[in-house]
């Protein structure tokens, strides 16, 4: 955990040069618990708090379940970094989430330019011109 910090901690600088738009670092939830939507919002806050960093991003994958976890992360101001996106489809759902993720976020008073987000898309899974 330690290694993260210090890393967002050397990142911060062009975090803040950026205006948030760049110098994350990212940290994963555990790969076994892509199928469980409550292990994965619970490993997700956990190791948020733990890091206690604005630039960082917790990874969660854009499985079936994970894609609630995103959601109610990034309602709860949480920066999520969606990894295993294969599809369109996928891509639109997670898309659909981050907005009403985002819309409860502000209607509980949240500040919406604090958050952030990336959609890890894997384009060669779909780029079907070689």
């Amino acid at each position: 955990m330690r290694d993260i910090q210090d890393a967002a901690d050397v990142l911060w600088p062009v975090y803040e040069k950026t205006s948030k738009r760049d110098g994350y670092v990212s940290l994963e939830v555990s790969p076994y618990l892509a199928r469980d939507t409550k292990g994965t919002l619970d490993e997700a806050r956990r190791l948020w708090k733990l890091v206690g960093r604005d630039n960082v991003m917790i990874k969660v994958p854009g499985t079936t379940e994970g894609i609630p976890a995103f959601q109610q992360l990034i309602s709860e101001g949480v920066n999520i970094n969606v990894t295993l996106l294969f599809s369109q489809k996928t891509y639109e759902a997670v898309a659909e989430a981050y907005i009403a993720g985002l819309e409860r976020f502000a209607a509980g008073g949240g500040d919406v330019s604090r958050v952030a987000s990336v959609a890890s898309f894997f384009i060669s899974r779909i780029d079907s011109a070689h």
